[in-house]
């Protein structure tokens, strides 16, 4: 037998996908300028340095890890850029430099590069960061008075750019829609119950909302696969946030909410399409 009909069998998914890893995040860069212009703006150029140290700072310490983990080299996909920019979009323009290398740090190390990189890990490593950060520096990390979140300057800029990049196809509308749909829904049904609820334009006008929908419940590793499940998962991670700001300890809970809803992916990839089977007969 030639070598050229030996049927070669490689590894689970064989579905091709449309776009490369690096286009992917390149598109997605370009959806965070709108918000990075909007703060760079309204909180001036210290907010522009504090996005550069924290994309910078995660190219870095992913480059050196990889080497000390023997990892092969993949800051070429610009992963930690999207990722670096992301983290400092959800600190305050308060936050002070050594604060930011922190958070990277324990973004990449724990949140990423412990479970193998990019496709490996459970947790969106953005909100693994944010989160240690927030536990153990709350008073410096938790937005001060009433400046806000870095990404929330102007709330229009990440419908811009959530809009630029669903429409693009490098992210798949079911999670973002679901989750704004999953707010609505919940703050609708319980301000009926629940006096203290805020109305559905107070939770959608935030912003840390849309952020949280459009650029971190849509990314493709700790995500369901398939649509239906995606959708799932946008519906029950929207219903938590109405929930943990009803209950819980921190009136922005969007991130605790995305990680809950990143431990279910396992659980909701399970609910899948029913084959279609035809039968045919051969004479």
């Amino acid at each position: 037998m030639s070598s050229s009909n030996v049927l070669q069998a490689g590894p689970a998914p064989h579905w091709r996908a449309r776009f490369s890893r690096r286009v992917t995040n390149l598109v997605l860069i370009l959806g965070l300028m709108p918000a990075v212009a909007a703060a760079t703006f309204v909180f001036g150029w210290a907010a522009l340095g504090r996005f550069g140290l924290a994309a910078g700072a995660a190219v870095l310490v992913e480059r050196i890890t990889q080497h000390l983990m023997r990892q092969p080299e993949r800051i070429g996909d610009l992963s930690a850029v999207v990722q670096g920019l992301l983290l400092a979009l959800l600190l305050p323009p308060t936050v002070p430099w050594w604060l930011i290398l922190m958070g990277v740090a324990m973004m990449i190390v724990v949140g990423k590069q412990l479970f193998g990189g990019v496709g490996g890990y459970p947790v969106n490593p953005v909100l693994v960061g944010w989160a240690l950060l927030l536990l153990s520096w709350g008073n410096r990390i938790y937005p001060v008075g009433e400046q806000g979140l870095l990404g929330t300057a102007w709330v229009p800029a990440i419908w811009i750019g959530g809009f630029l990049v669903m429409v693009s196809g490098h992210v798949k509308w079911q999670a973002p829609i679901g989750m704004l749909v999953g707010v609505c829904v919940a703050a609708l049904a319980l301000e009926q119950i629940f006096p203290g609820v805020d109305p559905v334009s107070v939770q959608l006008g935030t912003g840390s909302v849309m952020l949280g929908a459009f650029f971190l419940a849509s990314d493709p590793t700790c995500s369901p696969a398939n649509y239906w499940p995606r959708l799932l998962f946008g519906l029950g991670a929207g219903i938590l946030v109405v929930l943990l700001r009803l209950w819980g300890a921190w009136p922005e809970p969007i991130p605790f909410a995305l990680m809950l809803m990143n431990l279910t992916t396992p659980l909701l990839d399970r609910i899948r399409p029913k084959p279609s089977v035809r039968i045919t007969s051969h004479a």
